[in-house]
């Protein structure tokens, strides 16, 4: 697995980032993958290391329901072009490969909370207003 680094930040606004380096996420959507964009590795070359873009899956795509790790994420596009989207992309490491995404193709992978003394999964639920007051009979 490739280690997450941090980078200078952009001379050039871009949108705030949905994941951080080092995210767990899911692939949710295999259509928000960019499989032959390897300019992109080019516009973000100083955010990006060499071994990050050495690993990319030119022409692949990773299947829906796979867990993944955010090593690095940039601008879609640089600010002058004609087609710049002020939208980032991700570097998404699975199994040694690296795929860039779109954050509409990703979900964060939150681990299960764990009740304190129990090795059973918290699950969450509300009841209404009515059904706490009939509790209080």
């Amino acid at each position: 697995m490739i280690m997450p680094t941090t980078f200078a930040p952009l001379d050039y606004p871009i949108a705030e980032p949905t994941f951080q380096i080092g995210d767990s996420v899911i692939i949710i959507n295999k259509g928000q993958v960019y499989p032959n964009y390897n300019e992109w590795f080019d516009i973000n070359k100083n955010r990006i290391e060499n071994s990050i873009k050495t690993k990319h899956a030119y022409s692949e795509a990773p299947e829906e329901g796979t867990t993944g790790v955010i090593v690095a994420y940039g601008p879609h596009s640089k600010p002058n072009d004609i087609h710049a989207r002020n939208e980032i992309l991700y570097a998404v490491e699975i199994n040694n490969k690296v795929y860039i995404m779109g954050a509409k193709g990703l979900k964060l992978n939150a681990p299960e909370e764990i009740i304190p003394n129990s090795t059973e999964p918290f699950v969450p639920y509300s009841i209404s207003f009515e059904e706490l007051l009939k509790g209080e009979k």
